[in-house]
């Protein structure tokens, strides 16, 4: 479920917006968004968003899968 949350925030949708698409509260999608910084080592939106943007340099690499457990795995 996070996955669905992250992709919502990522295409621009507000928390409101996001709740109401997937038929949940907006608390549900706070503690969702919460567990998702948390497990990313993020601290905010804006950090969200270079995160996303910086692992795209691993689109190759990533071959049709995830770009960003790709860009966060260990070298």
């Amino acid at each position: 479920r996070e996955r669905e949350v992250l992709a919502l925030f990522v295409d621009g949708f507000s928390y409101k917006m996001a709740a109401e698409e997937l038929g949940i509260s907006v608390f549900t999608i706070q503690d969702y968004v919460k567990s998702i910084y948390r497990k990313l080592d993020v601290s905010s939106q804006t950090d969200l968003f270079s995160l996303f943007i910086n692992s795209l340099s691993c689109l190759g690499k990533a071959a049709g899968g995830d770009p960003l457990s790709i860009y966060m795995s260990p070298r």
